[in-house]
């Protein structure tokens, strides 16, 4: 398949589209074209409607009872994965085969990521979602909060999460309350091993984790590519999940989201949790709507570029998002697999009709709605390009890494190539001019 032009590319959503700090460098991979970005930019996504969580609200006076059955449940099967034992749990879960099916997928899940403290909590009905007809059993929609640890061998950083809540479908029939699964996409972002059936897949220095029918075997080799890539330029410095979903839809409930949000995202890195927590695991998570349609070459630089933010930490660092993805871009292109013209396409042809820009990409210019998503980061891209052209690849790195550990980019500027931002704005503008009219 031809790459489409750029490659691929990320950009920030506002927190209104995901859970995140507006700190945390929660990046997404695009492939997009638009208007010139420092011209303008398209408003951010609109406030998301969220479902009220209330305590049981549903016919006449038994719900308050409904609710306790609820939370005994989840108190049982919490006391099961606790002790994790797989009959307990499918004992617990209930005695219809889909209830049963559940519980064995989850307890299968959590072994493969050698899962442990995973504790679950029962909060409340939600309002409006209890179903109920004559002569049949209620069902109604019911809020758990759950935490979880991953696994040493898990690709994820072993680290306890922020707790998330997770809409399950619940059926009562006066007597016991069950759980049939997954209701459908909440606002907190969704633990992988609630996702669907996990295939795990180990690499050197990553490990990739396929949901449903996600197709593992097709990234495993780009996987373990960018994990070598990465190490060529910049030590990582934490392990890495890439995680593989059956689509778009699925894609979205790890992140809180919808599959619309994802319309331009080819890939996306954040912490598992949506927290902005600096020791939250993180995971990078493809999108196969968008993924799928990409080339060899644009998949690996994607790929590449996700596992850059992924192993440096660059998630959770409070961090200009032109250091982070103009860094992560810097190390999927390293190795010139794909000529200037093509990779800096979108940016060098609105030079050439426009001028350059006269400022550095803001926040705001990677929003996931702005109109020019792939000419920001081809921007930002050609920063490290013209330092390190200059400078060289040892000083990008020492930049990057002062930068990763909090230093003010103007510190880090002097400290490295003895200019300010003022000073590379114009050179960075020079340099563009050049590429475009040369």
């Amino acid at each position: 398949m031809t790459d489409p032009a750029p490659p691929g590319r990320e950009a920030q959503p506002s927190r209104t589209a995901w859970r995140t700090s507006a700190v945390a460098a929660v990046v997404l991979a695009a492939v997009v074209a638009g208007a010139v970005w420092w011209h303008g930019a398209s408003p951010g996504p609109a406030e998301p409607t969220t479902s009220a969580t209330t305590p049981a609200a549903g016919l006449g006076s038994g719900e308050g009872e409904r609710d306790a059955r609820a939370a005994a449940l989840v108190a049982a099967l919490d006391a099961a994965l606790d002790g994790r034992s797989r009959a307990r749990l499918l004992a617990v879960a209930g005695t219809t085969d889909r209830a049963r099916a559940w519980a064995g997928e989850i307890h299968r899940n959590l072994d493969l990521l050698h899962a442990r403290d995973v504790a679950l909590r029962y909060v409340a009905e939600r309002r409006g979602t209890l179903v109920s007809r004559s002569g049949q059993a209620a069902s109604f929609i019911g809020d758990v909060e759950v935490r979880w640890t991953p696994g040493r061998r898990s690709g994820y950083a072993p680290r306890l999460t922020s707790p998330v809540t997770v809409p399950m479908r619940f059926v009562d029939d006066g007597r016991r309350v069950t759980i049939t699964g997954l209701a459908p996409v909440g606002d907190d972002a969704l633990p992988v091993w609630l996702a669907g059936p996990l295939n795990v897949s180990a690499v050197p220095g990553a490990v990739c984790v396929g949901v449903g029918h996600g197709d593992v075997p097709a990234v495993r080799t780009l996987v373990r590519t960018a994990v070598r890539e990465v190490r060529d330029v910049i030590p990582p410095t934490q392990p890495v999940a890439v995680v593989v979903p059956s689509d778009a839809q699925q894609a979205g409930s790890m992140l809180g989201s919808s599959a619309s949000d994802l319309s331009q995202i080819a890939a996306v890195t954040s912490t598992v949790d949506g927290s902005s927590d600096a020791r939250a695991p993180v995971q990078v998570v493809l999108n196969p709507a968008v993924f799928d349609a990409l080339g060899p070459r644009g998949a690996q630089v994607v790929i590449t570029h996700e596992v850059t933010h992924a192993v440096t930490g660059a998630t959770e660092a409070p961090m200009p998002l032109w250091v982070a993805e103009g860094f992560a871009d810097f190390v999927a292109l390293h190795d010139g697999r794909i000529p200037l013209r093509v990779a800096a396409q979108q940016i060098l042809s609105e030079v050439e009709r426009h001028g350059p820009p006269a400022k550095l990409p803001s926040r705001s210019d990677f929003s996931a709605s702005a109109a020019a998503l792939g000419t920001t980061y081809e921007a930002a891209w050609l920063v490290f390009r013209l330092l390190a052209d200059r400078h060289g690849d040892v000083a990008i790195v020492s930049f990057y890494q002062r930068v990763l550990d909090g230093a003010p980019v103007a510190k880090a500027l002097r400290a490295e190539f003895g200019i300010g931002v003022p000073a590379l704005t114009r050179a960075w503008g020079d340099y563009l001019d050049r590429l475009a009219h040369a």
